[in-house]
């Protein structure tokens, strides 16, 4: 079991709330915990932390954010950050320290793109003392999303649940299909059986990959505690046919190229 395992098994999970082909099962604290962070997006609105963009010759403009506060600041991937002159979304999840800047590269950062009809319209949503929900669209469990604090996942939530709204409102099949809890209990135990490895992050924190071909996410902690755990498994996504010339043969080969992608990614 990896650490995020630990963690979820400390939860319990709620009953699912349906919309149109989109499933949400609630997972929830047994008992309140003190937030360990505040949230980015939160600060820049209030203005407790500004960002301002760097450019630079031929690189694609980078974010500085400055936090002022006397706390830590959060944000998930997914999440919207704004500003008066821009909005984008964060690809991966991130901790700015109290005090510190911290350069966001354009690589973590994307354009905001349109909302769905259905974001934010009759969805499933979070209520006191969630703190993290699992997605399934047309009856497929997809993906699960946990935050450390309440707080931080009514706010940093809402962001996922637009995004599986959005796709779920993308499919054909509108009908409403819950998978058994047996499979649901199934899925979990191969997310909780993924081994984790950490990798270099940018601010504070530590963050962890899973050690899987099958499996995309991170799990990113602060103190010691968790802020962020976001697992699903991996989209293939069949690129075009390559034909050239492959060793040790000179015969023309057709190659299909096949790439791992995260859901989250859009």
């Amino acid at each position: 079991m990896n650490d995020f395992g630990n963690h979820l098994f400390s939860l319990s999970i709620g009953r699912p709330r349906c919309h149109k082909n989109l499933a949400v099962w609630p997972l929830m604290h047994r008992r309140r915990t003190p937030a360990n962070a505040g949230n980015l997006a939160g600060a820049l609105t209030d203005g407790t932390c500004t960002a301002s963009l760097l450019r630079a010759p031929g690189h694609f403009p980078a974010w500085l954010i400055r936090n002022r506060s006397s706390r830590a600041l959060f944000a998930g991937s997914g999440e919207v950050l704004s500003t008066p002159a821009q909005s984008v979304t964060l690809i991966h999840s991130v901790v700015v320290g109290a005090g510190a800047c911290l350069e966001l590269p354009a690589t973590w950062l994307r354009p905001v793109a349109g909302s769905s009809a259905d974001a934010g319209h009759e969805l499933p949503a979070w209520t006191s003392g969630q703190v993290g929900a699992v997605f399934c669209v047309d009856g497929i469990v997809r993906a699960i999303e946990c935050f450390g604090d309440p707080d931080l996942a009514r706010r940093a939530g809402v962001a996922s649940l637009n995004r599986f709204a959005a796709e779920a409102a993308n499919s054909r099949n509108l009908s409403t299909q819950v998978p058994a809890d047996r499979v649901l209990a199934r899925w979990l135990r191969q997310v909780v059986g993924v081994p984790l490895e950490s990798v270099p992050t940018l601010g504070e924190g530590r963050s962890f990959r899973p050690v899987s071909g099958n499996h995309v996410g991170q799990l990113l902690t602060y103190n010691g505690s968790l802020l962020h755990a976001r697992f699903s498994e991996a989209l293939r996504v069949r690129s075009t046919v390559v034909r050239g010339f492959l060793p040790p043969r000179a015969n023309p080969r057709s190659v299909e190229q096949v790439t791992l992608a995260d859901p989250w990614a859009g």
